[in-house]
C-alpha cells in the first residue's frame, strides 16, 4: 500500500471518530445558542500576547433543548487585535454539526507591566554642588517587563530636577517603576580639621577632669581656605554624645572635637592615655577584736566599726573604708582554731591584699543528753556496766548540737561501774551528767 492511501485511510478514520464523538456527546442535535456564564479570571491581555480565558465558563444550548457547559478556554476567539491597546469586544464561537454559535466578551489589551529597572551608571557623574542639574550622559536605563523581555528605554523621568545639599540619590522612573543612583551633593562646607597645636596634657587617670589647654585646630574648607580655632571655641564629646569632662573608664580614651564654623560643623578625634585607678596598698586598723568559733566563716562586725582599712591608689589618692563586705572580699574559708588572720582585698582588686587579725576558739560543751542507749540494759547484780552502743548528744556553746558515740578513751564514764540495785546508770562527760534506765535481775 502506498503512502497516499495510508494517509487517506487515517484521515477517514479520524473524521468518522470525530463525528461519532459529536453524535454521542450532543445526541446529534445542533447548537443554537452560546452564553457566557462566568467571566475568566482575568479580562486583561498583555500587548502582543494571547488571552488567558482560564476560569471562564460558557453554556451551549442545542436544538433538542439540552444544555452543556464548556470551559471558555475551549472556545475559538476571533476579532482580538493583540497589538492595539484598550478595551475590545471579541467573539467566542462554538461549532458542531456544521453550525456555529457565538457570544462576546470584553477584553482589554494592556502594556506589559514593567517589573524592574536596571541602570548602567559607569562613567556617570555622581558628585555635584548644590543647585546643579543631574547629568545623564552615559546613563543607560533598561526596563524588564512581566513577559521576561528587556529593552533600553530612552524616555524616563529624573527627580529632583535641581540637586540640593540634602539630596542623597537621583530617582529614575519609567512607567511607575523607579531605581536610584546615589549622588553626593556638597554645600559650601568644612572638609577637614587637623591639630595646629597639641594638648598640653594627654595622660589621665579614670575620673580625672579633662583639660583642653594648649589645643588649637585648623579647619579647611572646600573652597581652599582655612581657619584656626582655639580650645575655648571648640567643644569636646564622648563617642556616645555627652560632653567630655574626663575619662569614665580605662577604655574611654577617645575625645571627639567639634568646631562650629560659618559653613557648618566638623569633627575629628583625639586620643588620650588613660590609666585605671587601682589600689596599691591596704593598711588595716583594728578598733575591736574579732573573735570567732572554730568551724565558722569570717565576717566583719555588722556595724563596720571593728575594722577600718586605709586604701592608697596609684593616682596618689587615699581613702579610709569601713571594714564591711560592701567594700572588701575574702576567700570565705572556714576558720580554724590555729588561725590568726584572714586575708582581705578591695572588691574587684584581688592582687592587693591585707591581713585582718582574728581570734579563733573551739566551741565548748554546755550540756549532754542520751540520744541512743547502750545495746545492753538488762543486768544481773554485780555485773559491770557496758556502754557499747551509747550515743550522746552534745550541746555546744555556738548553739550547735553534735553527736558522740562511746568508745574506749572517748572520756565517757558510767556511775556505778558495777550494777547493784540501781534502776539507772549515770553517764559522765566533761563534768556534765545524764542517765539512762536499766533492769537488774534479782
Amino acid at each position: 500500500m502506498d503512502m497516499k492511501k495510508t494517509v487517506s485511510i487515517v484521515l477517514i478514520i479520524a473524521v468518522v471518530s470525530a463525528l461519532f464523538f459529536v453524535l454521542v456527546a450532543c445526541g446529534g442535535a445542533e447548537p443554537t445558542k452560546l452564553t457566557v456564564t462566568k467571566a475568566p479570571d482575568t479580562l486583561k491581555v498583555i500587548q502582543g500576547g494571547d488571552p488567558d480565558l482560564s476560569g471562564g465558563l460558557v453554556e451551549v444550548e442545542f436544538s433538542d433543548g439540552s444544555v452543556k457547559e464548556f470551559p471558555m478556554s475551549e472556545m475559538s476567539v476571533k476579532g482580538l487585535k493583540k497589538d492595539t491597546l484598550g478595551k475590545q469586544t471579541v467573539a467566542l464561537s462554538y461549532t458542531a454539526k456544521g453550525k456555529t454559535v457565538t457570544a462576546t466578551v470584553d477584553l482589554t489589551v494592556v502594556l506589559p507591566k514593567v517589573t524592574a529597572l536596571s541602570l548602567q551608571t559607569e562613567g556617570v557623574k555622581t558628585s555635584y554642588v548644590e543647585g546643579q542639574i543631574f547629568n545623564k550622559e552615559g546613563l543607560v536605563v533598561t526596563a524588564t517587563y512581566q513577559t521576561g523581555e528587556s529593552a533600553v528605554v530612552p524616555n524616563y523621568e529624573i527627580s529632583p530636577a535641581t540637586l540640593l545639599s540634602t539630596t542623597k540619590a537621583v530617582k529614575i522612573t519609567y512607567r511607575g517603576v523607579s531605581a536610584e543612583i546615589p549622588v553626593t551633593v556638597a554645600p559650601h562646607a568644612p572638609v577637614s580639621m587637623e591639630v595646629a597645636t597639641p594638648l598640653a596634657k594627654t595622660s589621665y587617670f579614670v575620673g580625672e577632669t579633662f583639660v583642653s589647654d594648649g589645643l588649637s585646630m585648623t579647619v579647611a574648607y572646600n573652597d581652599g581656605t582655612s581657619e584656626v580655632f582655639s580650645a575655648s571655641t571648640l567643644r569636646f564629646f564622648h563617642s556616645y554624645g555627652t560632653e567630655y569632662n574626663g575619662p569614665t573608664s580605662e577604655t574611654d580614651d577617645v575625645v571627639t572635637v567639634i568646631a562650629t564654623t560659618k559653613y557648618g560643623t566638623i569633627s575629628t578625634t583625639l586620643r588620650l592615655t588613660v590609666t585605671a585607678v587601682v589600689p596599691v596598698s591596704l593598711t588595716v586598723t583594728m578598733h575591736e577584736e574579732l573573735s570567732f568559733l572554730d568551724g565558722y566563716p569570717f565576717a566583719f562586725d555588722a556595724e563596720g566599726e571593728a575594722v577600718s582599712v586605709l586604701v592608697e591608689f596609684n593616682d596618689g589618692s587615699k581613702r579610709d573604708f569601713p571594714g564591711t563586705f560592701d567594700y572588701f572580699t575574702c576567700n570565705g574559708e572556714v576558720l580554724t582554731a590555729t588561725q590568726t588572720s584572714v586575708v582581705i582585698w578591695l572588691t574587684g582588686f584581688p592582687s592587693v591584699t591585707a591581713a585582718v587579725p582574728v581570734t579563733v576558739t573551739e566551741p565548748q560543751v554546755t550540756g549532754i543528753s542520751v540520744l541512743t542507749t547502750p545495746a545492753k540494759t538488762d543486768y544481773v547484780a554485780g555485773e559491770s556496766v557496758d556502754l557499747t552502743g551509747l550515743v550522746l548528744l552534745l550541746s555546744m556553746s555556738d548553739g550547735r548540737v553534735t553527736q558522740l558515740a562511746y568508745s574506749d578513751g572517748c572520756g565517757i564514764t558510767p556511775t556505778p561501774l558495777a550494777v547493784g540495785d540501781e534502776e539507772a546508770v549515770t553517764v559522765n562527760y566533761l563534768g556534765f551528767r545524764t542517765s539512762f534506765r536499766i533492769s537488774v535481775a534479782a
